[in-house]
């Protein structure tokens, strides 16, 4: 945990509204938000020097600064008020025969055609953005703690939820799911460059890590996604992606065989089961924060001690950010949630991810079996992405 208050430099007196801070700056942002205060930048920049050694510190970009850092007066946790499910954003129906695209997916995505009853992916595109991503720092992370910063990039991610309207679909063409997995993978490696460590590894590194770590991603985010938009009553709605939903029991819109196509969805529905009892089900009984969420998804990208292919400076320094990030963890149950025994709990969150080690497995037999019995051929499964699954 950082000990210098990441407002305005001087020392920290512990954890506050979430975030290493000193008493004056914990104390100003609590008479802040309690009496709704609104400020004017004193020098019309929003760019004012916030160093504690300087005079007349400007109130509006000290509050502005309070909010950047990841300052909360209340711990966000998924937890609606209303239990039978009733859903927290407008879900509108589409017109018959909407699938999920907004126009030809062949020209939204030219990388990713169908050919003689077969999807071939091009992960050529996709590897170019990521090399980007992993190359391009983050230029918060040297003022926020390893915690701060990954839940400060996973907040950013999601839309605001005051204004968004979700779209309900039966049937989704499957290369809009596919350019949300593309999404994710991208998401999922800024993700990544959020922790100071990790941003300063070989890029060959970084994707010995990326690999195997980007569909647990995807899965827990998408979860967690869904609880927050729809609220713990019955799953009966899954965000697959940020604008689209679905209920179980969709299907995927993909040009095979009638009888192929039945028992490919016959297959994604079993899937989909497994998942909901291993992962979703759980999930949703422990009402995770934020905070943990953030946590199971850094403990599974720092989780290296079984990858082969790292070195062993790079396991040296996973080791060193999980015991940072729990460390955290541990002020955030003790500081924001007042948890003193969260043993139970967190023997849970450590159990989800054990879950999903078996999860993947079982998604590794289904994409094996769905190829052996030329059921749908999907070169993305083949592509490198999809090698350590």
């Amino acid at each position: 945990m950082s000990s210098w208050c990441v407002v305005c430099g001087s020392r920290a007196h512990g954890v506050h509204f979430q975030v290493p801070s000193c008493r004056a700056c914990a104390a100003f942002f609590r008479r802040s938000i309690s009496i709704g205060k609104h400020y004017k930048c004193r020098r019309a920049t929003q760019n004012c020097d916030l160093n504690s050694t300087a005079t007349n510190i400007c109130r509006y970009c000290r509050y502005q600064k309070c909010i950047q850092v990841g300052m909360v007066l209340t711990v966000h946790v998924v937890n609606p008020m209303n239990l039978n499910g009733d859903r927290r954003v407008p879900v509108i129906q589409p017109n018959p025969g909407y699938t999920g695209g907004e126009g030809s997916s062949e020209e939204a995505s030219p990388h990713m055609v169908y050919q003689d009853n077969k999807l071939i992916y091009d992960p050529e595109p996709l590897i170019e953005q990521l090399r980007k991503v992993l190359t391009t720092p983050i230029p918060y992370i040297s003022s926020l703690s390893t915690m701060r910063s990954l839940l400060l990039t996973f907040q950013n991610f999601w839309p605001n939820k005051e204004t968004l309207t979700v779209t309900e679909v039966s049937t989704l063409d499957y290369r809009v799911f596919l350019q949300n997995i593309e999404k994710e993978i991208l998401r999922c490696a800024q993700f990544a460059m959020s922790c100071r460590q990790f941003a300063q590894l070989p890029i060959e590194e970084k994707w010995f890590m990326i690999q195997p770590f980007w569909s647990y991603y995807h899965h827990v985010s998408r979860i967690h996604r869904t609880i927050d938009t729809f609220g713990r009553g019955q799953f009966l709605r899954y965000m697959i992606t940020d604008t689209i939903c679905v209920k179980m029991g969709f299907k995927f819109e993909i040009p095979i065989e009638d009888k192929k196509h039945d028992l490919l969805h016959e297959i994604y529905g079993q899937s989909a089961s497994v998942m909901k009892e291993s992962l979703i089900d759980p999930m949703v009984a422990l009402n995770l924060t934020d905070f943990e969420v953030v946590y199971m998804l850094a403990m599974g990208l720092f989780n290296t001690r079984r990858n082969k292919r790292l070195s062993n400076m790079t396991k040296t320094m996973s080791e060193q950010v999980i015991e940072e990030i729990s460390d955290e963890l541990h002020h955030h149950y003790l500081d924001e949630m007042r948890i003193d025994n969260y043993a139970a709990r967190l023997a849970k969150i450590v159990k989800l991810q054990v879950e999903y080690t078996d999860l993947r497995r079982y998604f590794k037999d289904v994409i094996t079996m769905i190829e052996f019995f030329d059921i749908f051929s999907n070169s993305f499964a083949k592509s490198p992405f999809c090698s350590d699954l």
